[in-house]
């Protein structure tokens, strides 16, 4: 059939697209097409027919969060299985709808086809708080050859929060204070929650080294992991965080395990040991049952690995006259010798009775970074009872002293 008509030719076009999967004719000169939303000119030339359309937009997780930005994704398919795919380049729109399905429509978002296949994908940014509708919609294209007739997608019903909270995170493992040895791979695990839909990244550190986490998100009312593993290759008395970050920018840090500050132990057996004895001025707040005492306080001690042990032996002593306190270690735990400090961990006991454990630390001023000035501190405490004494007292374990020795000597052997 052959239209001279341009007026008749664009209305039987239309109905014909409207009600035909696919048909062929060829019309006549070209001309544009007035009045006529989402349809091009048509050039002159061989018209092979016009395609119906089905759009689909894939599911969207729900609920979203304002101002956050998300991706879609779908396909315009030809219904007729015999008709050409969509071409790249034709416009699909994603249009959004107040009060779920049912209210006014505006546009969000516009991308187009790709793929060969009709295929589309992009972004958009989640509008305010609230129940929205969303769908897709593909445009009448006409071509000079081929018309692919109008469609639009089902409408997915979203929630949409008005704002972003920050992750809860918790360190899981291992607890506070294992020991390793060094070469030795230690898991790390975490867990977090947070608002429903967000995504995560994750990263621990170990001092200043930084691992990146193995996040698995959030589901239902079980919450993410932020886990990795990390071989230590030095010595040393590692403080341990989780940094967890959500898809606004919104971070948390863990750093206990528990009620205690997250550390790891790794030790070297060939790396070194240590001897100390001497004397310091112990401070005021250092004795806990009676904070007001100061006076000096002498001490000595010896820690080491022999050969194939996973445990130091030795023997350390303190004595603080102020507070009649007499501490004499039992057993050790384990000894990390790096540069020139020197840090250990046991259990004693005070004036020849209970279960108490302590951890010693030493600078030996002569080491290379040890600033010439020998420096001791001791902690010691029960689990039950708590705080007995501490020289440095608040600090961190992972810490150097700072308590210069009033006399004697503090000695790495490497």
């Amino acid at each position: 059939m052959i239209f001279r008509n341009n007026t008749r030719r664009f209305s039987l076009l239309l109905l014909a697209l409207a009600v035909v999967g696919y048909l062929s004719f060829t019309p006549g000169a070209s001309s544009a097409s007035a009045g006529l939303v989402g349809v091009t000119a048509i050039p002159a030339g061989t018209f092979q027919g016009g395609v119906s359309t089905t759009t689909t937009l894939n599911p969207i997780s729900t609920p979203l969060t304002a101002g956050q930005t998300y991706s879609f994704s779908g396909q315009v398919s030809p219904i007729n299985p015999l008709a050409p795919a969509v071409p790249d380049g034709r416009p699909v729109n994603l249009r959004l709808r107040s009060g779920g399905c049912t209210g006014s429509e505006s546009l969000l978002a516009s991308t187009t086809t790709t793929g060969g296949n009709g295929s589309f994908s992009g972004t958009f940014t989640a509008p305010s708080a609230g129940t929205w509708g969303l769908y897709a919609s593909f445009p009448t294209v006409v071509t000079p050859s081929i018309a692919w007739v109008a469609s639009a997608s089902a409408c997915q019903t979203i929630t949409v929060n008005s704002s972003c909270t920050a992750p809860i995170v918790t360190i899981t493992g291992p607890p506070s204070g294992s020991i390793y040895s060094v070469g030795t791979p230690v898991n790390f695990t975490g867990a977090f929650t947070d608002d429903a839909g967000d995504t995560h990244t994750g990263a621990w550190m170990f001092d200043d080294i930084t691992q990146a986490a193995t996040v698995v998100e959030p589901s239902g009312s079980i919450p993410g992991s932020a886990d990795t593993t990390f071989t230590f290759t030095e010595a040393g008395v590692y403080t341990v965080t989780l940094t967890v970050t959500d898809n606004c920018g919104l971070s948390t840090t863990a750093t206990t395990v528990g009620e205690f500050e997250a550390l790891v132990v790794v030790y070297d057996p060939s790396a070194g040991w240590v001897t100390g004895g001497g004397w310091i001025n112990s401070p005021e707040g250092a004795y806990a049952p009676d904070p007001s005492l100061a006076g000096k306080a002498n001490f000595g001690f010896v820690s080491k690995y022999q050969p194939g042990a996973s445990v130091p032996t030795g023997d350390t002593e303190f004595h603080f006259k102020a507070g009649n306190l007499k501490f004499k270690s039992a057993s050790y735990e384990w000894l990390v010798v790096s540069g020139a400090r020197a840090q250990y961990k046991g259990f004693g006991t005070i004036n020849g009775v209970g279960d108490y454990r302590f951890m010693l630390t030493a600078i030996d001023g002569d080491q290379p970074g040890g600033t010439g000035l020998d420096k001791f501190r001791i902690r010691i405490w029960s689990d039950g009872g708590g705080l007995v004494y501490d020289n440095q007292f608040s600090a961190p374990d992972s810490d150097d002293p700072t308590t210069v020795l009033g006399g004697g000597s503090i000695q790495i052997h490497h």
